[in-house]
């Protein structure tokens, strides 16, 4: 992966989970409301990850996920893609001038968003 595919992937891919800092939820009540695998499958569904790729069970990830159950999660804590916390990811990679010494990581969801402002040269 180049530090540019973080961006880019981020820019295309919703925030589904509306976990803390900036959120209502914790990662408790995502595991109460199926974990990890729920979200892994509504970003199947949306095409936004790969399900041929093989896993360490064997199988596909289309094919560990094929089964779940997503008749009734609580949609609060894990939203759908449609209707998404935010509409971009929550981790952008600064350059520039922006991060004189290299490259620099920003948690985007640490702040509401409605307060982002800067001017930048």
């Amino acid at each position: 992966l180049d530090i540019e595919d973080f961006n880019r992937i981020g820019h295309r891919t919703p925030q589904i989970c509306d976990l803390r800092p900036s959120g209502g939820f914790v990662m408790t009540d995502l595991h109460r409301n199926g974990g990890i695998p729920v979200v892994l499958r509504r970003l199947l569904d949306a095409g936004l990850i790969e399900g041929d790729v093989m896993t360490v069970t064997g199988n596909t990830m289309a094919e560990n996920l094929e089964s779940l159950d997503l008749s009734d999660p609580d949609e609060s804590v894990v939203r759908p893609i449609d209707d998404p916390v935010y509409e971009h990811g929550a981790i952008v990679i600064l350059t520039g001038s922006l991060a004189p010494n290299g490259t620099g990581g920003l948690r985007a969801t640490a702040a509401r968003r409605e307060v982002w402002s800067t001017i930048s040269r």
